[in-house]
Protein backbone atom coordinates (compact mmCIF):
# COMPACT_ATOMS: atom_id res chain seq x y z
CA UNK A 1 0.00 0.00 0.00
CA UNK A 2 2.88 2.35 0.70
CA UNK A 3 4.25 1.57 -2.76
CA UNK A 4 0.94 2.49 -4.37
CA UNK A 5 0.85 5.74 -2.41
CA UNK A 6 4.40 6.57 -3.52
CA UNK A 7 3.49 5.88 -7.15
CA UNK A 8 0.48 8.19 -6.86
CA UNK A 9 2.69 10.91 -5.38
CA UNK A 10 5.24 10.47 -8.19
CA UNK A 11 2.47 10.89 -10.76
CA UNK A 12 1.28 14.00 -8.89
CA UNK A 13 4.79 15.48 -8.94
CA UNK A 14 5.01 15.00 -12.70
CA UNK A 15 1.60 16.64 -13.17
CA UNK A 16 2.65 19.64 -11.06
CA UNK A 17 5.95 19.94 -12.94
CA UNK A 18 4.08 19.78 -16.24
CA UNK A 19 1.58 22.44 -15.15
CA UNK A 20 4.30 24.75 -13.88
CA UNK A 21 6.12 24.34 -17.22
CA UNK A 22 9.28 22.88 -15.66
CA UNK A 23 8.90 19.91 -18.01
CA UNK A 24 7.04 20.12 -21.29
CA UNK A 25 5.30 17.85 -23.73
CA UNK A 26 6.80 19.27 -26.90
CA UNK A 27 4.20 17.86 -29.28
CA UNK A 28 1.25 19.40 -27.44
CA UNK A 29 -0.05 22.92 -27.66
CA UNK A 30 -1.57 24.17 -24.46
CA UNK A 31 -3.43 27.26 -23.44
CA UNK A 32 -3.07 28.98 -20.08
CA UNK A 33 -6.40 27.72 -18.71
CA UNK A 34 -5.40 24.12 -19.42
CA UNK A 35 -2.63 24.31 -16.85
CA UNK A 36 -5.28 24.67 -14.16
CA UNK A 37 -6.70 21.31 -15.17
CA UNK A 38 -3.27 19.73 -14.87
CA UNK A 39 -2.90 21.15 -11.35
CA UNK A 40 -6.30 19.66 -10.49
CA UNK A 41 -5.17 16.28 -11.82
CA UNK A 42 -2.06 16.46 -9.65
CA UNK A 43 -4.16 17.32 -6.63
CA UNK A 44 -6.44 14.38 -7.32
CA UNK A 45 -3.46 12.03 -7.41
CA UNK A 46 -2.25 13.39 -4.05
CA UNK A 47 -5.71 12.94 -2.56
CA UNK A 48 -6.00 9.46 -4.07
CA UNK A 49 -2.59 8.52 -2.69
CA UNK A 50 -3.68 9.54 0.79
CA UNK A 51 -7.01 7.72 0.46
CA UNK A 52 -5.12 4.49 -0.27
CA UNK A 53 -4.08 4.53 3.37
CA UNK A 54 -7.75 4.54 4.46
CA UNK A 55 -7.91 0.81 3.55
CA UNK A 56 -11.42 1.09 2.14
CA UNK A 57 -11.94 -1.28 -0.78
CA UNK A 58 -14.76 0.79 -2.27
CA UNK A 59 -12.39 3.78 -2.51
CA UNK A 60 -9.91 1.64 -4.44
CA UNK A 61 -12.63 0.52 -6.85
CA UNK A 62 -13.84 4.10 -7.39
CA UNK A 63 -10.24 5.19 -8.03
CA UNK A 64 -9.71 2.34 -10.47
CA UNK A 65 -12.85 3.23 -12.41
CA UNK A 66 -11.92 6.94 -12.50
CA UNK A 67 -8.41 6.21 -13.77
CA UNK A 68 -9.71 3.85 -16.39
Amino acid sequence: MIGCMVLAFIAAVFYVLLASRVIAASTLESKDWQHVLVYVAGGCYILGGLLILAKKRWLWIVGLVMNT
